[in-house]
Order: C-alpha cells, then structure tokens, then sequence
C-alpha cells in the first residue's frame, strides 16, 4: 500500500504545543513559590496568591486530561496540591468551645476605609453602630468618616478610649475601644507617630482581664521599596510585642491590615516571629480586598492574629460600604 502522508498541523496548534511546557513551567513555579527557601519579591508575591493557584489546578488539570496531556495534567496536579499545601503556612487559631462566658468574648472590628476613595463614609460609620464591636480598628479612613466619628456622641459613649488625630487627616491609623488604653509616648510612641509610623501599641484594660493590642499596617507590596518597607515593620511589631507585651503576661491581639494573605511570608513572619495565630478559619475561602471580587478572589488581607490560648468564636466578612476593602468581625475568647 502507498503510505498516507498526513497534512502538517496547523501553525496555531504548533505553536500552542511548543508553549505550553513552558505555561506548566511557569505555573508549577507560581504554585510552588511559596515554598522558596529564600524569601524574595517575586517569590512573596506569587505565595501570596497560592490559593488561586491552587484553584486554578483545578480545571486545568480537567483540560490537560481531556485533551489527553496525562504526564502534563499529573504535573499541574502535583503543583496544586503543594499550592493547597501552603493553607498551613500560617498557624491559625482553634475554635473556642461552645459554652464560654460572655465576659470571655471580645468583638473587634478591622477596616481599611480607602482613605479618599470611601465614597459611602456614612454607612461605614452606620456599621460601627450595627455591630458594635468592643474594639474598632480604622485604617486610613477618609476625611469625612472621622468628622462623622468626631462628631457621634454615642460612638463616643459607647468607645470613649481612642486613638485619633484632633483634626481632620485621611489617611490616619485608629484604635477605638470601650476600655481604657495603657499607652503613651514612652509605650506605644504616641498616637501622633504611630498614625503616621503604621502601628499602634498599647494594654487595654478589660474588666474581665486585659490584653495587649497592636494595631499595624505594613506597606502593601506595590514596589520592591515598599515591600521591604512593610517586612521592616512586621519586625518592629515582633518586637514590640516581645519587648513591650509578653512581659506583661497578657494575651496579645495584633489586628489590621497586614497586606499578606495568610500564605505570604509576611504573615508567616508574624505569626512565628512573635508565638502568634491567625484568625481567618484555613478553610473557609473569603476575604477583604479587592471588595467588588467575588468572595474566592478576594485576599484576605485584613485580620487578626492572636496569643496561643486565644479561641475563635467567629470570623466574618461583612459586606462593602464604599471602599475597596471589606471589613472583617473576629469574636475571639480570652482565657
């Protein structure tokens, strides 16, 4: 018989053959970043995102099987399950038992108000009222929400300790609380630098027992310059708890916006350097920024993190109300 020759493949599927070793490449060193021994800003960047990988392992690894690229769609698989591996990067707290005393729960509020760009400040603060937490952590509200705040006699009944400039400046780092603040210039750096400076450090003294609260705000990692900077201050956190807090004896709350998911370095950082655990529950797939995402795309970047003996009764990511970060409720029990 005269052999068939067949007709050569189509310059489109030649090409799409030849690039994608390298799309499997790329992937399996996105998926696998978070792994990396040393820490770099490329490396951070993708850990970060691990659970998106880990997500999009999923119906690649569907596409690779039914076009029959077996070896491939092992490759993509084994990648996705490492990326899901790094769901344990970060330690997180375990769940308080169901009966506890109220007097053991603490409400705390964090919220990145966008500065600026909250364009509906009025139901930001209706939320503080709904929700009435014990402890509100503002990050950079806008001009307005602290005019609003300045001028709520009932907020300010009900959290009269506060950490907030006397006049209107975006931008700014708060900490409301319903109970008295330990802090000062000699403490915490005074509430002027530590709004300008990222963190606030402070005892609060709860009737049932106080605890340590630090509030920070590293820098998101927008640039090299930048990311370095917010690694800095993760560091001036872990200090100040293990110089100006664990002496004390008290549990430690450190909550804001820490511009790392749970599986970036930074807040495996955190948690280790400083014998804490995160809050966010490793299973459940939500989070605060970008707010207009749908709840599996956003990173949760906005947390709490507390002492080991800490429980969490609740973690919740409450809907938008203007800015581009949605704000989270813990309930924590301390011991």
């Amino acid at each position: 018989m005269p052999e068939v020759s067949l007709p050569p493949a189509p310059a489109r599927s030649r090409l799409l053959g030849a690039l994608a070793p390298l799309g499997i490449a790329m992937y399996v060193a996105l998926a696998t970043a978070w792994l990396h021994p040393i820490t770099t800003y490329l490396a951070d960047l993708a850990a970060t995102l691990a659970i998106l990988w880990a997500l999009l392992a999923i119906p690649s690894v569907v596409f690779l099987t039914w076009r029959r690229r077996r070896i491939a769609a092992g490759v993509v698989a084994i990648a996705g399950i490492i990326a899901w591996g790094s769901l344990w990067r970060t330690p997180r707290l375990g769940q308080a038992p169901r009966s506890i005393p109220s007097s053991q729960i603490i409400s705390i509020l964090v919220f990145n108000g966008s500065s600026s760009r909250l364009s509906a400040p009025e139901k930001a603060l209706a939320m503080l009222h709904d929700l009435d937490p014990d402890v509100i952590v503002l990050i950079e509200p806008s001009r307005t929400l602290l005019d609003l705040i300045r001028a709520d006699d009932a907020l300010a009944r009900s959290h009269p300790f506060r950490r907030l400039p006397d006049t209107a400046k975006s931008g700014w780092r708060l900490v409301l609380t319903r109970w008295p603040q330990q802090g000062g210039p000699d403490f915490a750096g005074g509430a002027e630098d530590a709004a300008h400076g990222g963190m606030h450090v402070m005892v609060v003294d709860r009737p049932a027992g106080a605890f340590g609260l630090v509030q920070v705000n590293p820098e998101s990692p927008r640039t090299l310059a930048r990311w370095r900077a917010g690694n800095a201050r993760v560091e001036g956190a872990i200090n100040a708890i293990r110089e100006r807090l664990m002496p004390r004896g008290v549990p430690v709350i450190v909550a804001g916006d820490l511009n790392a998911s749970p599986t970036g370095a930074r807040s495996a950082r955190l948690a280790r350097g400083a014998d804490l655990a995160r809050a966010k529950p490793r299973f459940v797939l939500d989070g605060t920024f970008p707010a207009g995402l749908p709840a599996v795309f956003r990173l949760p970047i906005d947390d709490v993190f507390a002492s080991p003996g800490v429980g969490l009764v609740e973690w919740r990511v409450l809907p938008s109300c203007g800015s581009d970060h949605r704000a989270v409720l813990v309930r924590l029990c301390l011991p």
